[in-house]
């Protein structure tokens, strides 16, 4: 094992939940070079991961990006990029390839890296992945960090004491210094609040998180700073609109990395099942995590500092397939601002 390939290529959070993993092989092959393919829009974030010596870029698109009109006639190039990774993957002559993601076109990358051990979860079988395997190994727990680490565990490694092994980098650190200055919020207690989801169905109405965020302001003497994507900038100004206190807007104006520096300043974090939720907790600030439709004990905040704000109906988790609700997604609805107050006091009391 002295030349390993992870394959994860997507999304934020799911990244983030393998990033135990490659710290487990980093500690049980402190030697060792480990590569990890990702696709493009995911490659900033391990830049702060140490035990990655190196980062490759997926060269196609994803599915979700993918869009038949714009890149049909890219097809070409698409398969031209393909083939120069091959050489690539295969020049580095690794000894095992590791599929993380468990779908068609990570296993595939595994199989085109030619490395003669591949390795994924048997519960893991999507899209037909496992032809590509030579090895499929249990997982080792229930929750998606706990899962993957099963990978680990198979190569002998330690996974009693999980970490994220998460920094984010230098000049991360100093535009969240700049940025918290320029707000004159560098002396505040900051409290967190991301009300964005790339799935409708994880979105906490925004005069809940209006009034939550009041509410914290008030209560515990804080800062609010909004947090969320380009496309949570519409959400993201109606609960400014709404709040009677006065929040820093971050919304749209970040990376990855400088996301991750600002909730790592952050004393709290609300937050929606979603990838901002997962990198705070990679870099430490606990979460007030509010779920619906998904479970929280497979892809809720990995750590004991964490609160879940969930309803308990028999018809959770339905994985966002709403049916019995017909798309109301009452299970969200249901939650109450008061009892996410008290969850972010209790908390910031402990932190206290």
């Amino acid at each position: 094992m002295n030349r390993i390939l992870i394959v994860k290529l997507s999304s934020l959070g799911d990244i983030v939940h393998a990033l135990p993993t490659v710290n487990a092989l980093r500690d049980r092959f402190p030697q060792a070079h480990i590569a990890w393919l990702v696709d493009a829009a995911w490659r900033e974030i391990l830049d702060g991961v140490a035990a990655v010596d190196e980062v490759l870029i997926n060269p196609l698109p994803s599915g979700k990006t993918f869009r038949w009109r714009r890149d049909i006639g890219r097809i070409g190039a698409y398969w031209r990029g393909v083939k120069a990774m091959r050489r690539e993957l295969r020049a580095r002559q690794f000894d095992a390839a590791l599929d993380l993601q468990g779908l068609f076109r990570s296993a595939i990358w595994c199989r085109w890296s030619g490395a003669p051990v591949r390795v994924g979860l048997r519960d893991n079988v999507h899209e037909f992945n496992y032809v590509f395997l030579t090895h499929r190994v249990p997982s080792a727990g229930r929750h998606a960090v706990e899962r993957m680490l099963g990978v680990a565990q198979y190569f002998g490694a330690d996974i009693s004491q999980p970490r994220f092994g998460y920094e984010p980098p230098p000049a991360a650190q100093q535009f969240a210094d700049e940025f918290l200055h320029r707000h004159h919020a560098d002396r505040e207690r900051l409290i967190g609040i991301n009300a964005g989801a790339s799935r409708p169905t994880n979105r906490w109405d925004t005069d809940k998180f209006a009034a939550v965020a009041d509410a914290l302001a008030q209560n515990l003497r804080g800062q609010v700073i909004l947090f969320g994507a380009p496309s949570d900038v519409p959400r993201t100004n109606d609960i400014a609109r709404q709040m009677k206190t006065t929040p820093i807007i971050a919304a749209g104006q970040t990376t990855i990395s400088q996301l991750a520096a600002l909730l790592q300043r952050c004393t709290l974090l609300v937050s929606g099942d979603t990838g901002p939720m997962h990198l705070a907790t990679a870099v430490g600030t606990p979460v007030v995590a509010l779920f619906g439709p998904a479970a929280a004990w497979l892809t809720g905040p990995y750590g004991k500092s964490h609160v879940v704000v969930e309803k308990d109906l028999p018809c959770r988790p339905c994985f966002h397939r709403p049916r019995a609700c017909q798309g109301r997604i009452d299970c969200l609805k249901m939650i109450d601002v008061a009892e996410v107050v008290v969850a972010a006091r209790a908390i910031v009391n402990k932190v206290i």
